[in-house]
Parts: structure tokens; C-alpha cells; sequence
């Protein structure tokens, strides 16, 4: 995808895993600003400012890397530290940003590569049926 400019822009989509935390934030924590950050990261990431620690990179099928980014939570002005984690794959060859998991810092120490790896496999694995 391209726009006026001929900047290549990028697809922002999201696992099952990712929306249902972030659903889960918002209605029964009551992180009602998380919605509109989420939409600034978007914007971000479909411009292409892939922002946060580079984990890895990956060959399945297709190369990708992974981020984990550090995302504060404005509801609770803790910052950064305390705030969310955000991990996403960026599939270069398909100019796709996939949204594989959130977590919030004070719930959730961190989540294992193997429950990162399955959610990008069970993406993919979708998405050619």
C-alpha cells in the first residue's frame, strides 16, 4: 500500500489473543485511554516507525522481526515501567505489522518466545485458509 507521497505504508492487523486482552483491559479495568494509544501506535506502525527492543528475527514463512515495545498506561500515570508490553512481528515481504500480544506490566512478568511463536503461527496458519 502506498499513498500520495509513494511512502510505503504498512497493513496493521491483530491476533485474537491481542484484541481480547485489550477488550479485557478496557471494559473490566477500566483503562479507557488504552484504546486511543493503541490507534497512535497504529498510526505509527503503518508509517512505519517500528519503535522498541528488536527480540528477534524469525524465518516463518516469511521473515519477521519481533518487538516488544514499552507502552505507559495513561490511566494510571505510572509510566512506562509499570505500564503495558506490546509485542508485534513486522512481515516485510507482506508489509504487515500483526499486533501478537499485550500484557500489563503489574499482572504479567513477561510471556515466553513459545507463546509469542504460536500466536504468529496461528495467525499465519488462518490466514492461508
Amino acid at each position: 500500500m502506498t499513498n500520495n507521497n509513494d511512502i510505503v505504508l504498512f497493513e496493521v492487523d491483530s491476533t485474537d489473543e491481542f484484541d481480547k486482552k485489550t477488550e479485557r483491559f478496557v471494559r473490566k479495568k477500566k483503562f479507557r485511554k488504552l484504546p486511543k494509544q493503541l490507534a497512535e501506535l497504529n498510526d505509527d506502525l503503518e508509517q512505519g516507525k517500528f519503535e522498541g527492543t528488536r527480540l528477534r528475527s524469525l524465518e516463518h514463512p516469511l521473515k519477521h522481526d519481533v518487538y516488544k515495545l514499552r507502552l505507559p498506561n495513561e490511566d494510571t500515570n505510572e509510566g512506562k515501567s509499570n505500564g503495558y508490553r506490546v509485542i508485534y512481528a513486522v512481515m516485510m515481504e507482506k508489509k504487515l505489522v500483526l499486533l501478537v500480544a499485550i500484557y500489563y506490566k503489574k499482572e504479567q512478568e513477561d510471556v515466553s518466545d513459545n507463546f509469542v511463536d504460536g500466536l504468529i503461527e496461528g495467525y499465519l496458519f488462518a490466514q492461508d485458509d
